[in-house]
């Protein structure tokens, strides 16, 4: 009594449920229960069909074979009316269609064909399922295993149809039936625990948190305070707490959203610089005070503008492809010109970047007084280095001529004070001798100019070979020794010197190491030079020590300068130079790709070290 009406309130409550959703699963669930219920039905009909056949043919062979020892008689005694009987027999049974006994000739000793009714149920029987096969039993003799002849029957298929038909009208009606039910049962269960709950639930929400005063909190009813409607309450009531602190926080963040993006309106419009805003098609979303000062429009007209419409025309296609090129990078930095309202062209730093919604904004800086700054140092520069040059072409052509009289004194000096035309008085000796060194000095100026002016100029080739640096270093000791005998310093090779193969220029290296061992030599009287050297797979470096007088730091950059003269202190003022070796040196030391560096301290000595490639680039 209570299943059946649980069952009647379940139907009455899905006939006529409340809401959308629980009218679109009625029908759904009542569809679903059709279709199983018929692929069920229809299912179990073709496998009954074949199960059927199956037991018909099974039927039809036992009762052939339980006549098979009396049509052994029949055919053995060639006894038509014991045949007749054994095949009226097997018509009795109503499994056959035809039944045939025959004896070893194929001669028919009975046979019997059933009748066909006219009737509209075995026309559609015969029309819908296909005829069987024919069943053969052989009869043979147990002694002699001759053939007596042969018993074949054709199943009827009509009764096959008709008890298949029966099974499969019953399950086509109580299948679905079955099925529809169970689906009834199970809606009126889900209705009675989901849909019903989730209805109440849904009106207690509007009635108690949309339409309370202070929303928020579901009041729980005493009938569900425990149920799964109990918790599904509880949980909002959770889930509301959550969201009342969640849409404090984001009160909270948009409060600051709104902070922040007035901080970056007020940067936006005092930044010094002209900040653009454009979109994906070059048309200006916004544009800054700076900016509008930049172009001279004001913002409404700028607005109403695009990226070509303040570009300088000339430069117009250019800057479109620098455009099209930053929606594909992302990035652009370039010096473009722009066109000004009153016609004028200002030049700006654009640095740009492209933004997220496809976008464009651009940092213009104004270029136009730097150019033409750089316009005038440029111009400056050009004309500082004309007169470098006219200076060294000037040099050069003045060296030349001086060394054509300087050979002839040098050498008239010479010979008188070698008294190649006769003896000549002590005196005139003396001044011949003086006439000579004096000529020998400047001609070693007026050499080093000439090389200072070709360097400068950039016209001095070196010829590269493979040069021992120790055997140069020996002819350069060689050559000094002299002077360093005459101002009693001590020079030598350290004891861990090592020579080594370079490629360079060996005139040149021999005029490196000459002018820089002079100077040690000069400028440490009465101390000592030390050469070592230092060897790897790169680079060979050779260093010159001295114990002189040494320099500081404002002295060594003086010293490497042309014509630099290291005059501060009264014990240097008495050493004859033009200021010209060590910067001649420098330069050639770079000209083969390598490196000067000086080290000194006033009063304990100087440490030059020559860094040279050990082979040419």
């Amino acid at each position: 009594m209570n299943a059946g009406r649980f069952l009647g309130s379940s139907i009455v409550g899905w006939v006529l449920p409340r809401g959308r959703i629980a009218r679109a699963l009625l029908f759904k669930t009542l569809t679903i229960a059709i279709v199983i219920g018929l692929v069920t039905a229809g299912g179990y009909s073709a496998f009954d069909y074949g199960y059927q056949k199956e037991m018909a043919r099974t039927g039809a062979l036992e009762a052939l074979n339980m006549t098979r020892e009396a049509a052994k008689r029949a055919t053995y005694d060639l006894d038509p009316v014991l045949a007749l009987t054994i095949v009226d027999g097997l018509a009795a049974a109503g499994r056959f269609k035809t039944v045939t006994l025959t004896d070893d000739f194929a001669m028919n000793l009975a046979e019997w064909r059933g009748s066909i009714s006219d009737s509209l149920f075995e026309r559609s029987a015969r029309f819908t399922v296909p005829p069987m096969e024919e069943i053969v039993v052989l009869l043979f003799d147990d002694d002699t295993g001759q053939s007596l002849g042969m018993l074949a029957g054709t199943i009827d298929e009509v009764p096959i149809f008709r008890e298949w038909f029966r099974h499969a009208a019953s399950s086509f009606l109580l299948v679905p039936l079955a099925v529809l039910v169970a689906a009834a049962l199970l809606a009126g269960l889900f209705h009675r625990s989901v849909t019903h709950p989730l209805t109440m639930l849904a009106e207690t929400i509007k009635r108690d948190w949309i339409e309370d005063v202070e929303p928020g909190t579901l009041k729980l009813p005493p009938e569900h305070r425990g149920n799964e409607l109990g918790v599904l309450i509880e949980t909002i009531n959770s889930a509301s707490s959550a969201l009342r602190t969640a849409n404090a926080k984001l009160r909270e963040v948009v409060e600051q959203l709104h902070n922040s993006e007035s901080r970056f309106r007020s940067y936006f419009d005092n930044a010094p610089e002209g900040i653009f805003v454009a979109d994906e098609a070059g048309r200006y979303t916004d544009v800054n005070p700076a900016g509008c000062a930049l172009v001279g429009h004001d913002r409404e007209n700028l607005l109403n503008m695009t990226v070509l419409d303040v570009s300088d025309p000339p430069e117009r296609a250019w800057h479109w492809e620098l455009f099209s090129g930053l929606q594909e990078t992302g990035r652009l930095s370039a010096e473009i010109a722009l066109r000004r309202k009153d016609g004028s062209r200002v030049y700006v730093w654009l640095s740009a970047v492209r933004l997220a919604d496809g976008g464009v904004i651009g940092f213009c800086q104004d270029t136009t007084e730097r150019r033409a700054y750089e316009a005038t140092l440029k111009a400056a520069k050009k004309t500082a280095e004309d007169a470098s040059l006219a200076k060294s072409h000037f040099l050069a052509n003045m060296s030349h001529e001086l060394r054509t009289p300087l050979n002839s004194v040098i050498g008239f000096s010479g010979a008188m004070s070698e008294q190649i035309w006769g003896p000549l008085p002590e005196r005139y000796l003396e001044y011949a001798r003086l006439i000579s060194q004096s000529g020998e000095h400047l001609l070693g100026i007026i050499g080093d100019l000439l090389d200072m002016s070709r360097i400068e100029a950039g016209k001095t080739q070196l010829s590269l070979e493979e040069v021992d640096v120790g055997i140069i270093l020996t002819e350069v000791l060689s050559i000094v020794s002299a002077q360093a005998e005459s101002n009693d310093v001590r020079i030598a090779l350290a004891p861990d010197f090592r020579p080594c193969r370079i490629d360079a220029d060996p005139i040149r290296i021999r005029q490196i190491f000459i002018n820089l061992l002079s100077n040690a030599v000069k400028f440490s009287p009465h101390g000592s030079v030390t050469i070592s050297t230092d060897c790897d797979e790169k680079s060979h470096r050779i260093v010159i020590a001295d114990t002189g007088i040494g320099m500081n730091a404002a002295d060594i950059a003086t010293a490497l300068q042309p014509f630099g003269q290291v005059e501060s202190r009264a014990e240097t003022r008495r050493f004859q130079g033009t200021g010209l070796g060590l910067p001649l040196a420098n330069q050639l030391v770079e000209l083969h790709g390598g490196r000067l560096d000086i080290r000194s301290k006033r009063g304990e000595g100087t440490t030059v070290t020559v860094v040279l490639p050990k082979r040419a680039t």
